[in-house]
This record gives C-alpha cells, structure tokens and sequence, in this order.
C-alpha cells in the first residue's frame, strides 16, 4: 500500500511540482493541530499578508463557536499578544472591527 501512495505523489510532484509539494505540506500543518494553523493564517489575514481578502472572514466565522478559545491562545503564545488587540491595532474603528471583534472574543461551545 505505502508503494501505491509513494507512486502518486511522485506523479503529482512532476506534474505539478512545487505547487503539489506546498499543498501537501498545508494539508499536513492543518491536520496536525488545525487551531495553530488557523492562528497563523489569521496572523497574516490580520497583518495584511495574505493575497486572500476572504480568509480573515471566514476563518474568524467558521471557528467563532468550535475552536476560537484555542486560536486565541495560540495566537497569543506565538505572536506574544492578544488577537483582539493585534485586530484593533490594524482595523480602523467601524462596524467590520466590531464583528471582528465580537467574533472572536465569543466564547467557544468547547470552553477551553
């Protein structure tokens, strides 16, 4: 078994190469501890690193009642401050901050 998957991915490396290769290791980050993953995706939504407008949004609104408590925490051991103050700093004052900021200050259903 472990043949036939060493097959496919040397398959999709040489079709696709680098790009196959990045994927890969994305698929491998996020299923290894997905609330890091998402911490450091919203680091760069946050900072305005990223060339997708969308994941801030979508990140902070399908993780604002599972896994929140966990990104925050992340967020704050990675990045040595809290997500709500890094949202503050780099959002003007308006109402998009303040769904920001409600979002992710909710408390999770898993009250971690």
């Amino acid at each position: 078994m472990t043949s036939i998957f060493y097959f496919l991915f040397q398959h999709f490396k040489n079709k696709y190469g680098g790009e196959f290769e990045e994927a890969l290791k994305l698929v491998v980050k996020f299923l290894n501890n997905p609330p890091k993953y998402y911490a450091k995706a919203l680091e760069a939504s946050i900072k305005g690193r990223t060339t997708d407008e969308g994941d801030l949004e979508r990140i902070i609104v399908s993780q604002s009642e599972t896994d929140m408590n966990k990104i925050r925490k992340i967020y704050k051991n990675v990045y040595g401050m809290d997500m709500r103050d890094a949202i503050i700093e780099s959002f003007p004052i308006g109402d998009f901050r303040d769904l920001l900021l409600a979002l992710t200050m909710k408390t999770s259903i898993d009250n971690d």
